[in-house]
């Protein structure tokens, strides 16, 4: 396949392919949550009082559920889904790209470990201080899915930071590669 692509070619559909499927993914998500509470749920453009309820006391009998209030005064639920979804993609995007390029420069397992990190690094935050949690939440990608950490004031990401340091992370790691691409060779091993 690759031979008869060209490398370049190769290259592309695999930057297509983690796009498409980090998009496919979240949306299989969306659709499995909403299949599950099928007899529970429907849709409006505003939010129910139960969900404001909740967010305010946090449980209800046996229910507890947490959305944060940030959440439900500054964002409409159409918005939110929509946000959230793309941040996801986004996130995903960068993640699976970062993976690709760190493992055509190093080792295989390489681009998965700095991956991981990433990833932890949006769990480290909570045990520290709500300062060094702020700072921590602009370095770290995976926290950006999280639409409760753009409020205002004190404590709260800008969300246009985060989507152009996403974007812009993005496009860097499809210029590392395809660069990568020029002199990458890939040799085709006997089989056995």
């Amino acid at each position: 396949v690759i031979l008869r692509a060209g490398s370049k070619n190769w290259f592309r559909g695999k930057i297509l392919y983690i796009f498409i499927t980090c998009c496919i993914y979240f949306l299989l998500l969306y659709v499995i949550s909403i299949l599950e509470l099928i007899p529970y749920v429907g849709f409006s453009s505003q939010w129910e009082r139960i969900l404001e309820s909740l967010s305010v006391n946090g449980d209800v009998g046996i229910y507890i559920l947490t959305i944060p209030e940030e959440i439900i005064h500054n964002f409409s639920p159409v918005k939110a889904t929509l946000l959230c979804y793309l941040l996801n993609i986004l996130t995903a995007t960068f993640l699976g790209l970062l993976i690709f390029c760190v493992n055509l420069y190093k080792s295989q397992n390489f681009g998965v470990g700095i991956a991981l990190v990433i990833v932890l690094l949006s769990q480290v935050g909570k045990v520290l201080t709500v300062r060094a949690e702020w700072i921590l939440n602009y370095f770290s990608p995976v926290s950006w899915t999280n639409l409760s950490i753009y409020k205002k004031g004190f404590g709260g990401v800008p969300m246009a930071y985060a989507f152009t340091m996403l974007l812009t992370g993005i496009l860097v790691l499809i210029l590392l590669i395809m660069h990568r691409q020029k002199e990458y060779s890939i040799e085709a091993m006997e089989e056995i």
